[in-house]
């Protein structure tokens, strides 16, 4: 009984959770407004399906929530090199037999039930785990150890499988990536060399999509990707005669941004929403602003500030940890995982606002727990239900039910697992420890005498 309450309670970090309501509310409404072109065409006119299907995803996203937040985060530090290899083999199944929805074969159907799902959702999570885990174990006095470098080529690759079919999702993980090594205090020299690298690698992969446009388009989705990369740069070259216009989803996305101006049409009142391609997934923050103007925009952007706000807050607060790593340093894992996973959702969100107010190229990533769309919705709650197991763990709360539980030893999920080693609270610090050394030894002496 006692688990079931601990599942059900709203755990961790109270404020967070009313902020993750709040946008998941929006949805209903955003939903609704967006699917009527989608509704006549699939379902009949049944206007109320995608909002019935949007909460059924939410409920099952709520379960997700209530389920990470008691699930221990030093689990997943265990687990790390397990989910990295479950995500790596996700992305070839997907990259060569997945299902093949607008263009990319990134999608797996599962058996039986029938739902599809993107790997590249659970990979993103996977690689934060797993580059916090390295970047933790790697601490030293000063910086990070440059020996983590060997250890990269795991999540690179996985980074790499992803690109394959999925351009933004792979720069959002390794921008998440770049922000972690800051964090993780990686050495600014090594750090340079990584970037430049990659700057050098897609400066080379554009000058060959224009230079052989032929063979590029062969390659997964790197003809995409030349074609918007160039036709954001160059308008003018997008709208040739006998090309692909990749701006006209952008163009209808700004017609109703215009439209919306400072307050918005109304609820229901977009017309954009019949132009605009997936307006309700890809292109919803459009709507958005169409309906409810940049009044609206910007109450649901403070939203998602709100959430990096708390997450960082929650890092923070995980810093007064007691953990050592391997290396005697102090445990850095529970706050890079909540810094990790706190970027990916904000670079997520900032991505998506950018390529539908015309500011970035065309790509396919949702607003997080706003869009339309099963797979992002429930893994970007289990990113959440991370940080709120973390705030919970070094919460007030916490430490109480934990002596409590210490007492009782009624209820295994309070109880500590080691990372390395623990350091007790009672256990001197290293400058302590060496002169209780130094006095141990003259103690010796003396009985010896």
């Amino acid at each position: 009984m006692r688990r079931l309450r601990n599942f059900l309670t709203l755990k961790g970090d109270k404020v967070l959770w009313i902020f993750i309501l709040v946008l998941m509310f929006a949805s209903i409404v955003l939903i609704y407004s967006s699917t009527g072109r989608l509704s006549y065409n699939k379902q009949a006119g049944d206007t109320l399906f995608y909002v019935g299907k949007q909460l059924t995803f939410i409920i099952l996203s709520l379960g997700v929530l209530c389920t990470m937040q008691v699930f221990s985060w030093r689990r997943l530090y265990k687990w790390a090199p397990i989910l990295l290899v479950i995500a790596g083999i996700l992305l070839v199944m997907a990259a060569f037999g997945g299902s093949h929805i607008n263009g990319a074969g990134r999608w797996i159907k599962i058996p039986i039930i029938g739902l599809t799902f993107q790997p590249s959702e659970f990979a993103k999570i996977a690689i934060v785990i797993y580059v916090s885990k390295l970047l933790s174990d790697y601490q030293e006095e000063r910086w990070c150890n440059d020996e983590i470098l060997k250890q990269l080529w795991a999540p690179a690759a996985i980074i790499l499988l992803i690109f394959w079919d999925n351009f933004s999702t792979s720069v959002l993980i390794t921008g998440v990536c770049v922000c972690l090594f800051i964090l993780g205090r990686m050495r600014w020299k090594l750090l340079g060399k990584m970037v430049g690298v990659l700057v050098g690698l897609l400066g080379v992969l554009i000058i060959l999509g224009l230079t052989f446009p032929g063979v590029t388009n062969k390659l997964g989705r790197v003809g995409t990707i030349v074609g918007r990369l160039t036709a954001f740069v160059d308008k003018r070259d997008a709208n040739e005669e006998g090309k692909k216009d990749y701006n006209m989803q952008s163009d209808h996305a700004c017609m109703a941004i215009a439209q919306g101006g400072l307050t918005g049409r109304g609820p229901g009142n977009s017309i954009q929403r019949n132009m605009l391609p997936h307006a309700y997934s890809d292109f919803i923050f459009a709507i958005l602003i169409e309906e409810y103007g940049i009044l609206g925009a910007l109450l649901i952007l403070a939203c998602y500030m709100i959430i990096l706000y708390r997450s960082v807050k929650i890092g923070l607060n995980a810093l007064k940890s007691a953990h050592l790593n391997p290396r005697g340093a102090p445990e850095l894992f529970p706050t890079l995982l909540v810094f990790g996973l706190g970027i990916s959702i904000t670079l997520q969100t900032l991505i998506h606002m950018g390529v539908n107010t015309g500011a970035l190229p065309v790509t396919g990533q949702t607003l997080p727990l706003v869009s339309l769309g099963g797979t992002s919705m429930l893994f970007i709650s289990a990113a959440l239900g991370i940080i709120l197991n973390v705030a919970f763990t070094f919460s007030s709360e916490y430490q109480e039910q934990n002596e409590e539980t210490q007492e009782t030893g009624s209820d295994e999920y309070f109880q500590e697992e080691s990372l390395g080693r623990m350091r007790d609270e009672s256990e001197p610090r290293n400058e302590q420890r060496e002169s209780i050394d130094v006095i141990g030894e003259e103690g010796i002496l003396e009985v010896k005498q």
